[in-house]
């Protein structure tokens, strides 16, 4: 999950850090892989009761601003790898 986060937010300890709420931000982010992901936590009142009686407020406003983080992450990421990259992560079975 760790190395995610540091995925998604570019390595940038200030995006990693960032809170929404009183929970830490490792808290923070704990709680929305677990409510995204569907694993345990599959209702916003589970969230709520889970993570320190938060307000649903909170919750929605912590979830929609890793997923920002993610989304803008993503959307910074080259859709289509270029000819030459292709070329050379290409294995030799299909070179022929």
């Amino acid at each position: 999950m760790l190395s995610y986060i540091i995925v998604a937010c570019d390595g940038d300890i200030n995006i990693i850090k960032q809170r929404q709420t009183s929970l830490t931000w490792y808290e923070e982010w704990f709680m929305m892989f677990e409510y995204v992901w569907n694993r345990t936590l599959t209702r916003l009142e589970d969230v709520q009761k889970t993570f320190s009686d938060l307000r649903l407020e909170d919750v929605l406003r912590v979830v929609d601003a890793k997923l920002d983080i993610c989304s803008t992450s993503r959307d910074s990421w080259p859709m289509f790898a270029s000819f030459e990259e292709d070329k050379a992560l290409q294995k030799d079975k299909w070179a022929s």
